[in-house]
This record gives structure tokens, sequence and C-alpha cells, in this order.
């Protein structure tokens, strides 16, 4: 079997596997310390979103305040729902914006409206394409 055979027949089956797995298997191969802090937000946050707790506000709140000022600075940039493997590049913007959900949505629950006003803005103006990756 030539090399072009053999890379027809990777692709092939490269693109029978989910797209999901493959997007995890990418992230999986990155180096330890790149990931741990992104990770550690995205389980948060998923946490956060899964629980509609309002008594981890002041977590949710800790954890904006240190990612939302790069975020920010990145939100220029996201003008459309990005692909897994493009998300990586504005990694503070989806934490961020996967936060600020996480944030709405406990309140919410609770019919705690008027304060996730401020936070439902801010998604709706800053991150209206964020992911939870």
């Amino acid at each position: 079997m030539s090399l072009l055979g053999v890379t027809s027949f990777q692709a092939v089956a490269q693109s029978r596997i989910p797209s999901h797995q493959r997007q995890e298997s990418g992230r999986e191969a990155r180096d330890f310390e790149e990931r741990s802090e992104h990770d550690d937000l995205q389980a948060a946050a998923r946490y956060w979103y899964e629980s509609r707790n309002p008594k981890q506000l002041p977590e949710m709140e800790k954890a904006l305040a240190g990612i939302l000022p790069l975020a920010l600075t990145q939100s220029p940039w996201v003008t459309s729902l990005p692909t897994w493997e493009e998300a990586h590049c504005h990694q503070a913007y989806h934490d961020a914006g996967a936060i600020l959900l996480a944030k709405c949505y406990a309140l919410l629950y609770y019919g705690r409206v008027e304060e996730a006003r401020s936070a439902l803005e801010l998604v709706d103006a800053r991150f209206p394409h964020a992911l939870l990756l």
C-alpha cells in the first residue's frame, strides 16, 4: 500500500470518529500545564451550572475576577460560533462566558431576575458565542 493509500485510509478512519471524541483527544494531547487552569475553570463552570446553587455565587465572582479582564480583550476577536480547535485560541473568552452563563442560570432558577440582568446583558453584548469546552 502506498503512502497516499495509508493517508487516505487514516483520513477516512478519522472522519468516522465522532467530533467530540476527536476534540477530547486533542485536548488531552496538550501539556498538562497548558490546560490545567482552563480545565479547572471549565469543570467548575459545569459544576456550577448543574448545581444551580446561589451559595456558590461568591466562588463564581472570584473566578470571574481572575479571568474577565483577559476575556474582555478577546471578545472582539470572537465573531461567530467557533470550532473546538478555534475556541482554544480564546480560552479566557469561553471560560468567562461559561461562568457567566452558570451564574445567570443559578440566579434565574431561583427567580432572581434583577440580579441576573447585568450578567445576561454582559453575555449578550460581549460573550454571545461562549462555549463550555
